[in-house]
């Protein structure tokens, strides 16, 4: 896990699955993890995920994505508290309440958007329904 967290300096991004790095992405939001999910699924599973922010619907497809642990830069309480739940071994750099927007004036589209949810499966729906409407 050190070579992945220290692969956040570079990247926003990185997994590894079964000592390879599979996968080093350098993009903003949840459109790194959502990609891997949708186009690499076979990568996450027992795999090691570090990703620089990481807020609920985050932590939705990492669990969707049957994922074995994750370093977070920065995490929200609600993605924490669901990465528990399903038994994701979690560290992390620092818990916030929330994660917000770019703009700093409220909360995180996507956090927004799955805070109610309690089932990945419906969050990936939202999350998938939301994104094709842009």
């Amino acid at each position: 896990m050190k070579e992945l967290i220290k692969a956040l300096e570079d990247y926003s991004c990185v997994v590894e699955n079964n000592g390879e790095i599979k996968h080093k992405l350098n993009e903003k939001g949840i459109k790194p993890l959502l990609d891997i999910y949708l186009n690499y699924k076979e990568d996450l599973k027992n795999s090691k995920v570090a990703d620089k922010i990481i807020g609920k619907a985050g932590a939705f497809i990492l669990i969707l994505g049957e994922i074995e642990a994750v370093h977070a830069k920065v995490i929200s309480k609600r993605a924490q508290k669901f990465l528990e739940k399903y038994n994701i071994t979690l560290t992390y750099d620092t818990l916030i309440n929330e994660i917000r927007n770019r703009q700093d004036t409220g909360m995180c589209p996507m956090e927004e958007l799955v805070k109610d949810i309690e089932e990945p499966g419906e969050a990936l729906e939202v999350i998938l329904k939301f994104i094709n409407r842009k």
